[in-house]
C-alpha cells in the first residue's frame, strides 16, 4: 500500500459516511488537533493532509461549541499553504481558489480527496500556488472527520516531526496527559496551557550568540520576523540589540546579541530620526551569511513589504498576509522561562 492507496481509502470512507450521523468530537480530539497545528513541521503530503484534517475537525467542533472554542485556529491555514508551497508537488496537492464564492473559497485536492475552506481571504501566497479551477466534489467530510483525522494521525507516511525535530505523536500524547491532570484547560473559547512548560535551552555558544545562529540557515529563502531594541545609528548601519524571534502570544528568549541593518535599506523603510533609543521594534528580513564568514546577518525584506521595520504599537497595522510569508519559529525551541502559561493559537 502506498500513499495514493491511502488517499483512495480516505475517499471511500468519506463517500460511505456522507449520510451517517455526525461523529462525536471530544475535547481530547480537539486538543490533539490543536497541538498538531501548533507544533507540526510540514515536510510531506501526509503532513499537509493531517493539518487540513485538524482544521476541519476543529471547525466542525467550533460550529456547535462556540463557547468552548473560537475560530482563531483558522490562521493555521496559512501555515498549511506555506507548507504546500515548500513541498512543491502541485499535481499531488491541487490548490484552487475562487474569491467570489463563499467569501473566498479554497479547495485543496489530494489526488481526488478534497478539503474545502470558506471565507478564506486571498493572499499573495494563495495567488502563487492556486493553479487550478476545481469544482467542489459535493462530499461533506465533517460527518466522518474524527475517523479521517485519526487515520491521518496514524499514517505511516507522516513525517511525524515537530518544528524542533521532536517526535510529533510523542509531543501530542504528552500534552494530552497534561490535560488529564488539569494543566491544559478550555476557557472562554480558548485553550490554555498552565503547567509543565519547558523553556527552550539557551545554547552555550558565545561566539555565535553575537550573530544570528547558524541553525537559522533552516529559514532558507523565507523571511523571518524578529524584534530588537534600537541602539545606535552608524554611517553605514543601524544597530538593534537583544534580538528575539516572533512567535504569536509567546514570550521568547533572545537568539542573538545584536544585528546591524544596512542603513540605506533602513532609510527606505522608516524615518531613522523617528527611531527611539531603547524602544523595541519588529524587523522583517532574510537571514543571510556574510561573504567569507561564518557570521549571519539580516537583510530587510523590502521585496514583500515597504515597511519591514515597525514599532510595537504599529504591529496590528501589518497586513496578515505578511505573516503567512514568514518562517515559523518553534515554540519548543525558543519559549522563555518567564512564560508561565500560554494559549494554544
Amino acid at each position: 500500500m502506498n500513499y495514493r492507496d491511502e488517499i483512495d481509502h480516505f475517499i471511500e470512507i468519506a463517500e460511505k459516511c456522507k449520510s451517517d450521523e455526525p461523529e462525536t468530537i471530544t475535547e481530547t480530539d480537539v486538543l490533539r488537533a490543536m497541538v498538531i497545528l501548533n507544533f507540526i513541521d510540514y515536510k510531506k503530503i501526509a503532513d499537509v493532509f493531517l493539518g487540513c484534517a485538524s482544521v476541519t475537525l476543529l471547525s466542525t467542533y467550533a460550529s456547535k461549541n462556540r463557547d468552548n472554542l473560537g475560530f482563531y485556529f483558522r490562521a493555521h491555514i496559512n501555515d498549511i499553504l506555506k507548507g504546500i508551497e515548500d513541498i512543491n508537488l502541485p499535481t499531488d496537492i491541487r490548490v484552487s481558489y475562487d474569491r467570489k464564492d463563499h467569501g473566498g473559497f479554497l479547495i485543496l485536492d489530494f489526488r481526488g480527496f478534497q478539503f474545502s475552506f470558506m471565507n478564506q481571504k486571498e493572499t499573495a501566497l494563495i495567488r502563487r500556488i492556486s493553479r487550478y479551477h476545481e469544482q467542489w466534489d459535493g462530499i461533506r467530510k465533517k460527518p466522518c472527520i474524527v475517523t479521517i483525522f485519526n487515520m491521518a494521525y496514524q499514517s505511516q507516511y507522516l513525517t511525524n516531526q515537530t518544528l524542533n525535530h521532536s517526535d510529533l505523536r510523542t509531543m501530542v500524547e504528552k500534552q494530552l496527559a497534561i490535560y488529564q491532570k488539569g494543566g491544559i484547560q478550555f476557557k472562554e473559547g480558548k485553550i490554555y496551557k498552565t503547567s509543565d512548560i519547558t523553556p527552550g535551552k539557551d545554547l552555550d555558544d558565545d561566539y555565535l550568540r553575537n550573530y544570528i545562529r547558524q541553525k537559522l540557515f533552516a529559514c532558507g529563502d523565507r523571511p523571518v520576523i524578529v524584534s530588537g531594541i534600537f541602539k545606535r545609528i552608524w554611517d553605514k548601519h543601524v544597530t538593534f540589540t537583544s534580538i528575539k524571534p516572533y512567535i504569536p502570544g509567546i514570550r521568547v528568549m533572545p537568539i542573538c546579541d545584536h544585528i546591524n541593518l544596512y542603513r540605506p535599506d533602513v532609510e527606505k523603510a522608516i524615518d531613522i530620526d523617528s527611531l527611539v533609543y531603547g524602544a523595541r521594534y519588529y524587523i522583517i528580513g532574510y537571514c543571510e551569511e556574510y561573504s567569507q564568514s561564518q557570521r549571519m546577518g539580516i537583510n530587510l525584506a523590502l521585496d514583500i513589504t515597504d515597511k519591514p521595520i515597525f514599532s510595537i504599537k504599529e504591529f496590528n497595522q501589518m497586513p496578515p498576509e505578511i505573516f503567512s510569508e514568514c518562517y515559523r519559529f518553534s515554540i519548543e525551541e525558543y519559549i522563555s522561562a518567564q512564560q508561565k502559561s500560554y494559549r494554544l493559537r
